[in-house]
């Protein structure tokens, strides 16, 4: 009854005229069911007008059965819902390109959607056009990501009001692109035109798969260049998120080593168009994958390290054989050079120009070639200089025109770009004088001429005679006094580079007063001379080439024995009484092991000089 009350209250106010029984239930009606219209209206507009989108964040295989995939995805869901919704019941259908892949459902049955968030869904995901998923993963192969259809419905529930609704959106699935996936581990030329690569194949899925066969037609700059298949009679497994090398036959399409060859010396490398198939068996079913449009690029940046075995002279040019190690990226096999001529720097200073007559060279291996160089002064000296010392050296190779014969092709190729090589000298050396044959002053006193055995011992790769022009150098006594200076007074000449050599040679001695004084002295008390010498600085002469070399602290040591005086015989010669005195003549023997005369100037009391 209290409806009706309701009803006649609310009527009275309103003003409407006086309602029978049945009208007063139809108005009571009416006020029931009008706010829940209202309610399910807007409810209804709010699910009509939420979007909905997704991205496939991981994906397994589960099983196969009679052809029909079935994987395990997991799918980032967001929406601009305005309220909590749960999502159940769920059928997806999935297509691409107008072709109807398969279906999802939840695998949980329900999801939850939040204002402003997104959710983790995991999926069951039945695949069963295998063709038309060939077709998905050619396309992200391409772009790096494709777009999956997906008609979603299911039943929405907010409160205790739900629906049953239909939606269309897409789901962007990542694959990664063919180069992200492919590296090319190693590609060896052939005597012809074949050539043999190891691809490197790195599977980013939870899915095992085996590659069955392979057919691709490569292209650079729209122009063929050869046909890839697959070097092996069985498929080749690729495990789940692990990396599988794949051999690959290369047949080379006749007059393509050339535009290959001169892409590389200008890019370091070679892109190349990919085009054809590839087909794959997920648990024996076949899924083909066909290429268009996509990039391959071979990185291929030169590397060469050389260690010269022997170095002569050859006039002005430098004629070495080195072993180089030369490298371009994964390529490995056999070039036959014809010609080379290259322009080279160290340290940003010209060392002049490298020259190659007809030899064959293996790419990253070790290999002996004969090398030509026309040497530029500053330049050369620099290396020489370090190599001296022990180090190797960074030299920058340019400018190189090369006739090579690749694969049995010959080729013209300009390398206009520069690129290091590292370049190690084992050199050692060690200059001591074993001995001083001579001393002997000259006027106007303080100079001497000293005859020395100059022992060196020299490795090197130096073949060449090696001559030592002029040598410079202070003279100390062991004390650490400045004694004078000194030099070498002719060229000492070293039949080569390298050997264990004695040769005798003169040195000018020319000392301070205070040297000489401390020589003669040292000669009297000790019967020998120790000299330091220091600041030693030898002009090297090498072929056309004049190099400074500095030489560690060498040492002179003169034993010719003490000067000694024997008395023979003493007679006595007078007695005087006023004044007294006593005078004595005696013999006395004095034995001068010196190398010169020396003259006693004056006795003690002024007597006459002895010589």
């Amino acid at each position: 009854m209290l409806p009706l009350i309701l009803a006649s209250s609310l009527a009275g106010k309103l003003g409407l005229p006086k309602l029978s029984r049945r009208g007063k239930i139809a108005l009571v009606a009416l006020l029931l069911v009008v706010p829940g219209l209202c309610l399910v209206g807007l409810f209804s507009y709010l699910t009509s007008s939420v979007q909905v989108w997704g991205e496939l964040k991981d994906l397994r295989l589960l099983e196969v059965r009679e052809g029909e995939l079935h994987l395990g995805a997991l799918v980032e869901v967001g929406s601009n819902t305005p309220v909590s919704v749960v999502v159940g019941d769920v059928d997806v259908r999935l297509s691409w390109g107008g072709k109807e892949l398969g279906r999802a459902e939840l695998a949980r049955g329900f999801m939850r959607l939040d204002p402003g968030a997104s959710a983790e869904v995991e999926l069951d995901v039945f695949i069963w056009d295998l063709e038309a998923l060939g077709g998905l993963l050619s396309e992200g192969l391409r772009s790096g990501r494709a777009r999956v259809e997906v008609e979603a419905e299911g039943t929405v529930r907010a409160s205790v009001l739900s629906f049953r609704v239909h939606r269309s959106f897409c789901v962007e699935v990542p694959v990664p692109k063919l180069g992200e996936l492919v590296s090319v581990r190693e590609l060896c030329l052939g005597e012809g035109l074949e050539a043999n690569a190891t691809i490197t194949f790195r599977n980013p899925y939870r899915v095992t798969f085996e590659i069955a066969s392979l057919d691709i037609d490569l292209k650079h700059d729209g122009e063929g260049v050869g046909h890839a298949v697959l070097a092996s009679p069985q498929p080749i497994l690729v495990r789940p998120c692990y990396r599988a090398d794949v051999p690959i036959h290369l047949a080379v399409e006749p007059g393509a080593v050339q535009l290959l060859a001169s892409s590389l010396a200008e890019d370091w490398g070679l892109t190349s168009e990919v085009e054809g198939t590839i087909c794959l068996l997920l648990s024996g079913n076949p899924l083909e994958l066909h290429l268009s449009g996509l990039e391959l690029r071979l990185g291929a940046e030169p590397t060469l390290v050389a260690e010269p075995m022997s170095i002569g002279i050859e006039g002005d040019l430098f004629s070495a054989e080195v072993i180089v190690n030369a490298s371009l990226g994964p390529l490995r096999g056999s070039v036959l050079i014809l010609s080379c001529q290259a322009e080279a720097h160290v340290d940003g200073e010209s060392l002049g120009t490298i020259s190659m007559a007809e030899q064959e060279i293996r790419l990253g291996e070790p290999c002996q070639v004969h090398v030509l160089l026309e040497p530029d002064p500053v330049g050369a000296d620099l290396l020489v200089q370090r190599a001296l010392e022990g180090e190797s050296s960074t030299i920058e190779v340019g400018n190189a025109s090369l006739s090579l014969l690749v694969m049995g092709e010959e080729v013209q190729v300009e390398v206009r770009r520069s690129f290091e090589s590292v370049a190690s000298f084992d050199v050692s050396y060690d200059v001591e004088v074993s001995q001083v044959l001579s001393l002997q002053p000259v006027r106007p006193g303080n100079v001497f001429i000293a005859d020395v055995e100059i022992h060196v011992s020299v490795s090197s790769p130096i073949t060449s005679p090696v001559v030592i022009n002029e040598v410079s150098f202070d003279i100390y006594s062991p004390g650490g006094t400045y004694l004078g200076e000194g030099s070498v007074v002719e060229p000492v000449e070293l039949p080569s580079g390298s050997g264990d050599f004695y040769v005798e040679t003169s040195s000018r001695l020319e000392l301070t007063r205070d040297g000489v004084e401390w020589l003669a002295q040292q000669l009297v008390d000790e019967g020998s001379i120790r000299l330091s010498l220091r600041d030693v600085l030898a002009e090297v002469v090498l072929g056309p080439l004049d190099i400074e070399l500095h030489l560690n602290e060498l040492s002179y040591v003169y034993e010719p024995g003490e000067v000694t005086f024997d008395v023979e015989d003493v007679i006595l010669a007078s007695i005087s009484f006023n004044p007294p005195g006593v005078v004595f003549d005696i013999d006395v023997l004095i034995y001068n092991p010196l190398d010169f005369s020396v003259n006693l100037t004056y006795g003690p009391r002024g007597e006459p000089p002895l010589s």
